[in-house]
């Protein structure tokens, strides 16, 4: 056996310690500092066979591997680097290096070249730059390291950078609507995933911020309760990417069906059947991306306001308690909500009033902070029930509005009922989302019926809806249709005593409770009809 195939073994070996290892403890950052270990001590060992004096040239560990997060199956994100263009002896020793690599069964993703051939490939290489904002030295030639890290750094745009980070998030979660994408979604790529969590380590690390949560409560980017609500979303997401990966035996990403039961047995789901068992790990795996979802519907913000702080801002007066800045409202105290808890509500009234889409950050922060101590006495404030059915009296901005709150918890504090629903997966040809989110479609799709722009793609749907004069009772029949779902027996007869109460803690008159009543009943016979009989 060669000193490659030996130190190979090794590695093998010490990976399959790490993976038993971790099916007993489903600890992922245990698992990394194991498998990154294992990782770069075969790394050393392979290194010193194939350049055995490389003081001209240096190892770096960049992308995923830079950033100690190396799955059962990453990518081995590398580079090789020298002072000067490589020779012809160098390339064939790198070739076979990187061959060594594919003959262990490895995934190396290596780039290599000179310093300036570095920066050229980088230079507008959005991927390429954010692989070498978390370059740790391996091997080799230290100072080479430290020369080429300091030329990206003093060269990189920070603003622009950011900008395209934030734009390649966007993109990707328009990526991640279609059906395909809900019902077998990728843990890496999806709104609220893993990707996510990267974006925000580059985006402080661009700035010369440390990511460390740690140190990112210390700089004040993060509260101590936004940094364990992040640690919690991380583990859950990287445990279902661990299980993933040894389940599938392969770089997999997406939470397929074939593998959905699997992962959720592994993770020690208990549910008899297969279906349930599914049904539980997606639930769990929404619930960590909506977290993610809602902590970088601040710090993002946050960290961006950050590298923009210096830039002048357009501020305009709304009333006694709000201002506009930019496109954003914010909060004139940030104490408001502590101290009126009412203005949870009243905040989101005037935002439709003045259609305003956003809330700067810090009011964001402090707003959200104060809606997770929402109890009895806020849910039972006239008050505050008249502002919430006013939303759907109002009407503009409703589905942006529903869906903000729901993001944030809101909805699921301040109806009981709608957080037993909120992430709740049931597959079957109805219901291709959770059921909250299947529910604020469904009242997207009243919304555009009532708006005239929309009224082309149903002209007689659009124009009964336009025609009625109370649009708002329709609108919570749809909030509710399926609020009783997964309580067994008939949602639909279950629900029928939610409206009851909803309407009579809302104000409603007896007609319009008994219209509410009658069609959260009758919902699933309206759409059979319309389907299937119309």
């Amino acid at each position: 056996m060669t000193a490659a195939q030996q130190a190979i073994q090794t590695y093998q070996q010490q990976k399959a310690a790490a993976e038993t290892a971790y099916r007993q403890n489903n600890r992922p950052t245990v698992y990394f500092r194991d498998h990154i270990a294992a990782a770069e001590t075969l790394l050393q060992s392979l290194w010193q066979i194939h350049f055995p004096d490389s003081n001209d040239i240096s190892l770096i560990a960049i992308g995923g591997f830079g950033r100690c997060e190396l799955y059962p199956h990453s990518d081995w994100d590398l580079a090789i680097i020298s002072s000067t263009p490589f020779s012809d002896g160098l390339q064939q020793q790198t070739a076979q290096f990187i061959q060594t690599l594919w003959d262990a069964r490895l995934n190396p993703a290596i780039k290599s070249g000179s310093i300036e051939e570095i920066l050229q490939s980088t230079q507008n290489d959005i991927t390429g730059e954010t692989a070498f904002l978390e370059a740790r030295h391996l091997q080799g030639n230290a100072n080479l390291t430290a020369q080429l890290l300091n030329k990206l750094n003093t060269r990189r745009d920070t603003a622009a950078f950011i900008e395209a980070k934030l734009l390649e998030m966007e993109q990707r979660h328009t990526k991640s609507q279609g059906t395909g994408a809900q019902l077998e979604p990728n843990i890496k790529t999806c709104p609220g995933g893993l990707r996510d969590i990267h974006t925000l380590i580059w985006t402080a690390k661009a700035q010369g911020i440390d990511s460390n949560p740690t140190a990112l409560v210390t700089a004040g980017v993060l509260t101590r309760t936004e940094a364990g609500m992040l640690a919690h979303g991380y583990r859950r997401l990287a445990n279902i990417r661990i299980h993933l990966h040894l389940t599938a035996d392969r770089p997999e990403d997406r939470l397929l069906f074939d593998y959905q039961s699997q992962v959720a047995e592994s993770l020690g789901y208990t549910q008899p059947d297969i279906r349930g068992r599914s049904e539980a790990l997606m639930h769990t795996f929404y619930r960590a991306t909506k977290a993610i979802k809602q902590l970088n519907g601040i710090l993002i913000p946050v960290l961006k306001n950050h590298q923009t702080s210096s830039r002048p801002q357009h501020i305009h007066p709304i009333d006694s308690r709000y201002k506009r800045i930019g496109h954003q409202i914010a909060a004139n105290d940030l104490a408001l909500f502590e101290q009126n808890p009412e203005h949870i509500f009243t905040i989101i009234q005037t935002m439709q009033e003045q259609n305003i889409t956003t809330i700067e950050p810090q009011t964001l922060r402090a707003w959200w902070a104060s809606t997770r101590k929402i109890n009895a006495r806020f849910t039972q404030n006239p008050e505050n029930r008249r502002r919430f059915i006013q939303f759907f009296k109002h009407g503009t901005g409703l589905t942006q509005t529903l869906r903000f709150l729901n993001l944030y918890g809101v909805l699921g504090r301040y109806l009981p009922a709608w957080e037993k629903i909120t992430g709740l997966l049931q597959h079957d040809l109805f219901h291709i989302y959770p059921v909250d989110d299947h529910i604020l479609t469904v009242v997207r799709n009243m919304r555009r019926l009532a708006i005239e722009t929309h009224s082309h793609e149903m002209p007689e749907a659009s124009a009964i809806m336009q025609a009625y004069p109370r649009p708002h009772v329709l609108y919570t029949a749809a909030l509710l249709h399926d609020i009783a779902k997964g309580r067994g027996g008939d949602h639909a007869k279950e629900g029928i005593k939610d409206a009851q109460q909803f309407a009579a803690n809302h104000y409603y008159t007896e007609e319009e409770s008994h219209l509410l009543a009658w069609l959260v009943e009758n919902h699933l016979l309206m759409s059979t009809v319309a389907q299937k009989e119309d």
